[in-house]
């Protein structure tokens, strides 16, 4: 059922059980099974003319009763709004929930050409920076488990693709301490990401910067870095957490723009 509303809030215009079943790998029996459920709990509705599944605004108020319930949101969200003054773009916080990272809280840009992050959506642990802010830190074995379970899909032509790439991506995310997307996910855009870690010492969230690959240039990215990773330490402190040492710089080589 979880991963049938994650298909219906990707799309607006609401979905079809073929359309389900293609993307779940699940035949329509199964999903018409699934849909019922959903239906009797409140969170979705056919439409009678296009016969299409939606969400409904019950689901938009068991996702607010998280938000209000989740300790981690509560948590960051003082934090983001001087960190998106500081910086004049979008930055938002992504956690992991069970086995995904997702959008929890955000704070956009004043900029009139501005990226829009959405509550709930989910993002890619190979092309996101804000996943891999979190990949880069949970047990090698989980890492290989979360990415042979994605479809590690092409969305652009910088997007990494396979396994070991990914792997090295994590590799540097962990020599660092934060996490670069540079136009992976969606061309022209650039993702810098910070984990947060909880009490115990584990990563649990990270905090990300987004904005038009010609504002976010290599050469803004160790300041802008600095600042998204003064911004986690914040929340980790809050969340129980004393970290130790700076950021450092990339491994990989960043000419001056």
């Amino acid at each position: 059922a979880r991963q049938l509303t994650d298909v219906s809030a990707e799309r607006a215009d609401g979905i079809g059980v073929n359309q389900r079943g293609a993307r779940l790998a699940e035949p329509p029996a199964t999903v018409h099974r699934l849909l019922a459920s959903l239906r009797e709990l409140g969170l979705v509705r056919q439409d009678v003319t296009t016969k299409r599944y939606r969400l409904v605004p019950a689901a938009l108020r068991w996702a607010q009763a998280f938000l209000r319930q989740d300790t981690v949101s509560t948590a960051a969200q003082p934090f983001l709004d001087p960190l998106r003054a500081a910086l004049s773009e979008s930055v938002f916080l992504t956690e992991l929930v069970g086995a995904q990272a997702l959008c929890v809280a955000t704070s956009e840009s004043p900029r009139p050409l501005r990226f829009f992050m959405s509550v709930g959506q989910r993002m890619p642990w190979h092309a996101a920076a804000s996943a891999r802010a979190i990949l880069a830190f949970r047990p090698d074995d989980e890492v290989r488990r979360l990415l042979r379970e994605e479809r590690l899909r092409a969305f652009t032509t910088a997007t990494p693709i396979s396994v070991e790439r990914v792997l090295a991506e994590v590799r540097d995310v962990r020599a660092n301490g934060f996490a670069i997307c540079e136009e992976e996910l969606e061309t022209g855009v650039t993702a810098l990401a910070a984990p947060v870690h909880d009490g115990a010492g584990s990563v649990v969230a990270s905090v990300s910067v987004v904005a038009p690959s010609q504002r976010l240039q290599r050469s803004t990215w160790h300041p802008v870095a600095r600042e998204l990773v003064r911004t986690a330490d914040l929340i980790s402190v809050r969340l129980g957490h004393h970290p130790t040492g700076p950021a450092r710089a990339p491994s990989r080589s960043i000419p001056a723009s």
